[in-house]
């Protein structure tokens, strides 16, 4: 039957995470049960299996740097009214994971969406994670004893370091930073953003123009007076709207 296909194929990827030795393999088994479970009715008796998967999925999608996705399945699971089935440290513990891959993730108003969710969870301000959530959240910037505290809380796949020598948290600090700064600057100086990021100037204007060019960050670059101009201060309003 299809639960048991489900079953198998859900059971050999929690077998890989559990041994946190090849969750190439744990990813291959839990997409294989994807094609399955969503024709797995939801019931009484099937609910254990709809939560090991969503619990295998998001460890799975954290585990592939797709933090944002995590997040959302984090999210959906830190929720689930499931009366014994999860006990309540389980709850705040995907809580906790939510927030952090929504810190990981890139910085925009997909993000900003995940951040006023889990801000807004009424449980949020008991989590170990909860004042960098609401920095993220206000668009306050992150200074560095806030983010070594916060590192200090990560897996060593979320402390990898990427192309050019970041890592995923220096990255998605940097990012989160510059459009924090957009919200108090009308204009600035490539060498004084660089300042405030803790970067070069060529450092920060490159990153300002990825985030320009990929619509996460409303705003041009003068390359003459290198200036980056920002076109729209309210990113905060955009979050308490949606």
């Amino acid at each position: 039957t299809l639960e048991k296909k489900c079953d198998w194929n859900i059971r050999t990827a929690q077998y890989y995470l559990a041994a946190d030795s090849d969750f190439v393999s744990a990813s291959t088994f839990i997409k294989r049960s994807q094609r399955h479970i969503k024709a797995v009715p939801l019931t009484k008796d099937t609910l254990p299996l709809h939560i090991r998967h969503k619990t295998a999925y998001a460890r799975i999608l954290d585990y592939e740097r797709r933090f944002l996705d995590a997040a959302i399945r984090y999210m959906e699971l830190s929720q689930m009214d499931v009366g014994d089935l999860i006990s309540e440290a389980d709850l705040l513990e995907a809580l906790t994971h939510a927030v952090t891959c929504a810190v990981l993730g890139e910085a925009g108003p997909s993000r900003a969406r995940v951040l006023a969710m889990l801000y807004r969870d009424e449980r949020s301000p008991r989590i170990t994670n909860f004042r960098i959530l609401e920095k993220m959240y206000k668009e306050q910037i992150i200074r560095g004893p806030e983010v070594e505290k916060f590192e200090r809380m990560l897996a060593p796949h979320q402390l990898a370091e990427l192309a050019g020598g970041v890592t995923v948290l220096q990255k998605a600090v940097n990012q989160h930073n510059l459009l924090a700064a957009s919200n108090i600057y009308d204009n600035i100086k490539f060498e004084e953003l660089g300042n405030l990021l803790g970067m070069n100037a060529e450092e920060a204007e490159r990153l300002a123009w990825t985030m320009i060019e990929e619509g996460r960050l409303p705003g041009t670059i003068d390359q003459v007076d290198q200036v980056i101009e920002f076109e729209d201060h309210t990113h905060q309003g955009v979050i308490l709207e949606w």
